[in-house]
């Protein structure tokens, strides 16, 4: 996790949001799916800034923004499998393990059904949901009651 005040963080969270400003104005003509990918940068950037402020004030304001973004992304494109990742992440920050881990499933079939890997359509963000699933699986294990007593396995 960033650390707050963190120099070279906040240049790089500077230079993506001054890199996505630049890819939008040089898109002339997006689709909604371009525009929701845009959205869910922005939210990602509004995102990661959050967690590296200690104003608990600017950090709500961050999160707001995030989720603004996120519903104008899924305004755009409703099966944006990121807006959906990003949806599983927030339930389980929530603690609510088992809907988020719905939600990160139709995230990955979103992405089976998104198009083909281009310039335009990366699949960035999709390694993170195994990520998830596994701290999810992870608590789980941890939350189970030592029985002191080895299982039978094969």
């Amino acid at each position: 996790m960033p650390v707050a005040g963190d120099e070279a963080f906040t240049a790089n969270m500077d230079m993506a949001q001054a890199d996505l400003e630049e890819a939008i104005r040089r898109v002339t003509d997006p689709t909604p799916e371009m525009i929701a990918d845009f959205h869910m940068m922005q939210s990602l950037i509004h995102t990661n800034r959050g967690a590296a402020v200690e104003d608990d004030e600017e950090r709500g304001r961050l999160y707001r923004e995030s989720r603004v973004a996120q519903a104008l992304a899924e305004e755009q494109n409703p099966d944006n499998p990121r807006a959906w990742m990003f949806r599983g992440f927030n339930r389980i920050r929530q603690d609510k393990s088992d809907e988020g881990r719905i939600m990160l499933s139709k995230a990955l079939g979103k992405w089976d059904a998104y198009p083909a890997a281009s310039a335009y359509y990366p699949d960035w963000g999709r390694r993170w949901i195994d990520f998830w699933m596994g701290g999810i699986e992870k608590r789980e294990r941890q939350a189970l009651p030592d029985t002191g007593q080895e299982s039978d396995s094969l």
